[in-house]
């Protein structure tokens, strides 16, 4: 399981960024059509989901699994 600083750390990185740029490119005029900005900030998403889990490579990893203690070692 994720902590919850990673979960929301991926989140903001990964949905509100991307959102919040397309919200600024309706404002300024830039964009007018909902459809285009919808459809680049879907395509934005996943490679900022990407960025944000390599940057918590440690929580995404076997390895971060294995430092849990089994049941056995925990009550050793």
């Amino acid at each position: 399981m994720h902590s919850t600083r990673t979960r929301r750390f991926v989140r903001h990185y990964a949905e509100i960024v991307p959102t919040f740029g397309v919200i600024g490119l309706l404002a300024s005029g830039a964009m007018t059509d909902f459809g285009a900005p919808m459809g680049l900030e879907h395509a934005i998403m996943l490679p900022a989901m990407l960025v944000a889990m390599l940057l918590r490579l440690d929580e995404y990893t076997c390895d971060a699994h294995a430092r849990h203690a089994t049941p056995a070692e925990a009550t050793a």
